[in-house]
């Protein structure tokens, strides 16, 4: 398995960080939504990868405003958001 992608993609059965194993993909146009399995928890979650659109700024700054915007929803049917980070 890859601890890095090629090109920022994942594929299945690659692990990101040593703990999240990819199991299914879907690319949107601006990002891409992984389902993977933490390896150490035995849950699973998501996992979005946002691709450069403007530059590595502008790209921080808009996941930024999408990931304070995501941290004050709470509905059933919204996926709660864990955390965000980054990764090599």
């Amino acid at each position: 398995m890859r601890d890095v992608a090629i090109d920022g993609c994942f594929a299945v059965d690659d692990l990101i960080d040593d703990r999240y194993k990819v199991k299914e993909l879907v690319k949107g146009g601006m990002s891409s939504i992984y389902r993977v399995e933490d390896v150490i928890l035995g849950k699973s979650f998501a996992v979005k990868t946002v691709k450069s659109a403007g530059g590595p700024e502008s790209d921080l700054l808009a996941f930024e405003r999408e990931y304070e915007a995501l941290q004050k929803l709470s509905h059933a049917n919204i996926v709660p958001l864990i955390g965000a980070g980054k990764t090599s």
